[in-house]
């Protein structure tokens, strides 16, 4: 389904459809050239021949002397892994696909597979990063779990969707009370704060760090 096959040779030229084959009918001897033709997204992967004078490799537009052989064209279908949620602070590995490891600067990457070929794929978490912690949340497209396997059947794509989680340590006055934070938070909701330091274990939030005072969202203190 990947795309069709153009044949040209002294005194003829003609197209394979995709899918089907055509028997080309020339004096043994006479020069064949082929041609792959990838539908849209689909890229070339190779050509498999048998018989004698055949061609099998990698090479796109071929020549070959006809003496009774079979060429096949074969093409790849594109899988397109992406990511939300995460940024530059991500660190090291995020996905492993058929054992090949990728970054977030790597990412999104949009990889080629043989229709039927099992594909294995691992989101890595939790990925820490400086002052934050992303941790995997779900996928969705082709598959919905963090790690696992398909069989690549048609052009898909893959997301992989992250949390945020950001350590802050915080002393700074709010009217006339100083107040003290340190807490990783994810999430939308407000955080408690203290005249004398104290640790709050896992706290949700979201937002943006403000002055003079640390804002989350709209600030509201408890």
């Amino acid at each position: 389904p990947g795309g069709s096959v153009s044949y040209s040779y002294s005194g003829g030229s003609g197209t394979v459809p995709a899918s089907q084959s055509v028997n080309i009918y020339v004096p043994i001897g006479t020069q064949v050239t082929l041609t792959p033709n990838p539908n849209s997204g689909w890229v070339f992967s190779s050509w498999s021949g048998s018989g004698p004078n055949s061609y099998s490799g990698s090479n796109s537009q071929i020549t070959i002397t006809a003496d009774g052989q079979d060429e096949t064209a074969e093409f790849a279908l594109p899988v397109t892994f992406s990511t939300s949620g995460l940024n530059s602070n991500a660190y090291g590995t995020v996905l492993t696909v058929n054992g090949v490891s990728y970054s977030y600067s790597q990412l999104p990457v949009t990889l080629y597979f043989l229709p039927g070929s099992t594909v294995s794929y691992s989101w890595n978490s939790p990925l820490v990063g400086n002052g934050v912690v992303f941790t995997w949340e779900s996928l969705s497209g082709i598959d919905t779990a963090q790690s696992g396997s398909f069989t690549a059947s048609s052009p898909s794509s893959i997301t992989a969707t992250y949390s945020a989680q950001y350590f802050v340590v915080s002393t700074t006055g709010v009217s006339s009370e100083n107040w003290y934070v340190q807490a990783w938070q994810t999430g939308s909701q407000n955080f408690p704060y203290s005249s004398t330091p104290t640790t709050i274990g896992t706290v949700f939030a979201t937002g943006y760090f403000g002055s003079p005072y640390f804002s989350y969202g709209t600030p509201s203190y408890q």
